[in-house]
Order: structure tokens, then C-alpha cells, then sequence
């Protein structure tokens, strides 16, 4: 029986994970379209860190993209009074293998790149869902109105797809805030290590990202009431101790400050008939991961292969959930476990240091749920 549709599979949200379904899809030979509310290509956020069990898959479609960033070597982690902590990455990953540093717009504009012409539909809100037997009808708030054999929320966060669906989603605040940037790379950073100084729950961070810019962070509890995210980034910087403050007086702030309040998501369930969630929609995790873009891409690779092997039908989407909610889960586990680890460590043992060793062991073992392939 011929369905008529507008296309094979529609994707709400063009985010990292949207724009990579839609060209792990189309690879497999679906028609593919992508509905995003935004009137261009809009990011939101600075540098991604992309971690091999991402970044080998995403290499795969799109060429040249390792050169797109820089593979990092060493995380160094200073304290107030000098003491340093490294992080290897690649005593972290199987292989030797380095996490990759990225402009989140350079990865957005790679991946819209690779798609055809029209593959996305600018300005288009999603207001309305139908699931029917053999297709999903979608409208949106300007009217228009859309039909495909599978439909995927990949929305983020706040999934406009999961809240129509009546999908319960836990969304628990963590109680910290990130401030984030990009800037010139300074020429005394100039290298493959991501620099994190610590004072108490603060952090300020700088990492390079390639092609001559680095990612500037600050993580904290706080907030500074009345103040715009730039000068509260520089504010709460200041306030820091050691390197901080003369590291901050040689930046050049050029790109828009961008401030989010860490927040981690869990969908009860990943699918509903012809519809699916991916990425943010379904699994958002803890910003200190630095998972989340990864995630979304190992997502996506598997929904291309597990359609492509099932058709465009419901079993596709449920053989895809299948398959990606145990790891997900047991990541998400231990990264819980870690992250409440970390404080009973310190307050148990006050003066404790963690040396190198410790430190590079303690991220793979965070990742061994993600060391195989997806």
C-alpha cells in the first residue's frame, strides 16, 4: 500500500542531535525533513568536547571532520594552592583515542552541509501531533501541515515532541550554573590541554577548541542577580584566586556570553508508536560528563541502522530503544554514583589528593559503560 508523506522521516529540532539523524538517515536512503523553529541556523553554546565513542562515529559522515577541532591531550585540573591534577585522555580510552574539541557551530554547519538543499524547514514550530496506523500528521503554529512514516523528537530539553506525546519526563535541577564562550585563543594556551582551575564549587575553564579559538567556562552555584551572563562571567572570575584573574584580563570576549543552569532529563519511555525522542529529549545528562553531544550522536547512528533494518515501521523505533537504553542507563548509573563519590571523598579525607593515576582511572571507569560500540 502506497502512504503518501512528505518525506520518509521527519525530525523536530535541528540541534546536534537533530542534524545528525538527519544525516545517519539519509545515508541510509530515507528521505528526511527537518522541522526547526528557529528562522536560520541558530547555536546556543560554545565549545563541545566529543568523545571517541562520538566523534569516530561522526567521522563517518562528515568528511574532514576531525579537522574541524583539536583532539585534546591532557585535562589539568589546578587548585588554589598550586596543585595540579591531569587527566590523560588517552590512558581514559581504549586505543589510545583523544576526545575531540569543537566550535559547536563549526559541528552545526558540517552537518547541515552534508544534507540536501531543503532538508530543513526554517521557522516551524510544532504545535500538533496525530500518530495514525501508518504515519504521523504534524501541524504547526503557522498552520502548515506535515506528514511522515516516523517521526523523531529531537527537541531537547524542554521536548515540545515529548510534552505532546504526554510522555512524563523527570527533569532534576543539579544547582549549579554554566557560564560559556568562545574567544581568540590566547598565545601562551596555544596546545591540546583543557586548563580548569578550582576554588570551593567554582570553576573556570579554558579550553582550545581549534582554528584559533578556545572555550571559556565558569561553573557555580551562584548567580549574580541584575547582571548580563558576560559581565557575570568576568565577575565571578575575579573573585578567583591565583592564575585566574590575569588569564581573564588577557581575553577577548567576541562571541555572545551564554548562561544555562545544568539541568539532566529522563523520559520514561524512548518511543510511542511511529514516534521516537533522541538525544536531550529523552537522556539529558550531567554537563560535567561531557557526554551529552556524544550521546545524541551514538543515537542517532543506531536509529539510521536499526530502520534501516526493520523499515519504516514501530519495530524499527523499538529495537532502537532497545538497544540504546541499557547503556544509557548504566552511564547515567555510575555517573550519579561518581558525582556523589566525589564530595563524601573529600569530606572524608580532608586534604586528600588525587594524583594522575587516580585521576585518568577514575574517568574510565565513568566510561567503561560507553568503551564498545554503540
Amino acid at each position: 500500500m502506497v502512504v503518501n508523506v512528505d518525506a520518509d522521516v521527519g525530525i523536530v529540532g535541528a540541534g546536534i542531535a537533530g542534524l545528525t539523524a538527519a544525516n545517519t538517515l539519509t545515508a541510509a536512503g530515507f528521505t528526511v525533513e527537518v522541522l526547526e523553529r528557529a528562522p536560520r541556523l541558530r547555536v546556543t553554546g560554545a565549545g563541545v568536547m566529543l568523545h571517541p565513542n562520538g566523534s569516530l562515529l561522526l567521522a563517518r559522515y562528515v568528511p574532514g571532520f576531525a579537522r574541524l577541532g583539536l583532539p585534546i591531550s591532557e585535562q589539568v585540573i589546578t587548585d588554589p594552592d598550586g596543585h595540579r591534577t591531569v587527566v590523560r585522555w588517552d590512558e581514559v580510552w581504549h586505543g589510545g583515542e583523544r576526545p575531540l574539541a569543537v566550535h559547536r557551530r563549526a559541528m552545526a554547519e558540517a552537518l547541515l552541509e552534508q544534507l540536501p538543499d531543503g532538508t530543513v524547514r526554517w521557522d516551524q514550530t510544532l504545535d500538533q501531533l496525530t500518530e495514525g496506523d501508518d504515519a504521523v500528521g504534524i501541524r504547526a503554529e503557522d498552520g502548515s501541515a506535515r506528514r511522515y512514516r516516523i517521526l523523531i523528537g529531537a527537541d531537547g530539553v524542554s521536548s515540545r515532541t515529548r510534552e505532546l506525546l504526554g510522555i512524563p519526563g523527570h527533569q532534576e535541577a543539579l544547582g549549579t550554573t554554566y557560564w560559556r564562550t568562545t574567544v581568540p585563543l590566547p598565545a601562551r594556551h596555544v596546545g591540546s590541554r583543557w586548563r580548569v582551575w578550582r576554588a570551593g564549587s567554582r570553576f573556570f575553564g579554558l579550553m582550545p577548541i581549534g582554528r584559533g579559538r578556545a572555550h571559556v567556562f565558569v561553573q557555580d552555584a551562584a548567580r549574580r542577580a541584575g547582571l548580563d551572563p558576560a559581565a557575570e562571567l568576568v565577575h565571578l572570575a575575579r573573585e578567583m584566586a591565583g592564575e585566574v584573574p590575569e588569564i581573564l584580563r588577557g581575553l577577548e570576549f567576541d562571541e555572545p556570553v551564554y548562561r544555562t543552569s545544568a539541568v539532566v532529563t529522563s523520559a520514561v519511555c524512548w518511543t510511542s508508536g511511529r514516534i521516537a525522542l533522541i538525544g536531550d529529549a529523552v537522556h539529558a545528562v550531567a554537563p560535567a560528563t561531557t557526554q551529552g553531544a556524544a550521546l545524541a550522536v551514538e543515537d542517532a547512528v543506531v536509529l539510521a541502522a536499526e530502520l534501516r533494518t526493520h523499515g519504516l515501521h514501530p519495530r524499527g523505533l523499538t529495537a532502537f530503544a532497545e538497544r540504546r537504553q541499557g547503556r544509557v542507563t548504566a552511564f547515567v548509573r555510575r555517573a550519579r554514583l561518581h558525582a556523589r563519590l566525589i564530595p563524601v571523598l573529600h569530606r572524608e579525607n580532608p586534604g586528600y589528593r588525587g594524583d594522575s593515576t587516580e585521576a585518568s582511572g577514575w574517568f574510565r571507569r565513568l566510561y567503561e559503560p560507553l568503551m564498545a560500540p554503540p
